[in-house]
């Protein structure tokens, strides 16, 4: 597949994918009682999230596990911002919106993020990709903040 990169970094999936932090799978695993095959499982579809965030232009929004293991992986400061710039070429901002942005949304960024995972993954996606009705977009990305010299085209 080829993704939409900037000149300046092109982004490969699967070295995105390639990426590991044992010590996250291992937060993951403790804090959220799972597996340590469904924490690699989340974080793999993490990762793949902040790709579909670092490919397009669009504002999208995690599941609430997604958005779990971000959250879990943002605690991680230095190996975040690394894996942001080294791997994505640029810093994939999480943005919490409040309450009642959140009940005013109309699921646009729910269905946006779905079906860009499932043009990019295929349509057999984990059951971390699928939203509830608590999910509403809690959370976007946002690389109006972006590092280095990448150009975010927002």
């Amino acid at each position: 597949m080829a993704a939409r990169a900037s000149a300046f970094h092109p982004i490969d999936l699967d070295q995105v994918l390639a990426y590991q932090h044992p010590t996250l799978i291992l937060r993951l695993h403790d804090k959220l009682g799972m597996s340590e095959h469904e924490a690699k499982e989340l974080f793999d579809d993490l990762k793949r999230f902040l790709f579909l965030c670092a490919t397009h232009r669009e504002k999208l929004g995690p599941t609430d596990r997604i958005d779990e293991a971000w959250h879990n992986f943002i605690l991680f400061t230095k190996d975040y911002r690394n894996f942001c710039n080294r791997l994505l070429g640029k810093f994939i901002e999480h943005v919490p919106i409040t309450q009642a942005a959140r009940s005013s949304k109309d699921g646009g960024t729910m269905r946006t993020t779905s079906r860009l995972a499932r043009q990019a993954f295929g349509e057999e996606l984990s059951s971390n990709w699928q939203y509830r009705k608590s999910d509403a977009a809690s959370c976007l990305s946002d690389c109006t903040r972006c590092s280095g010299s990448t150009n975010c085209g927002n």
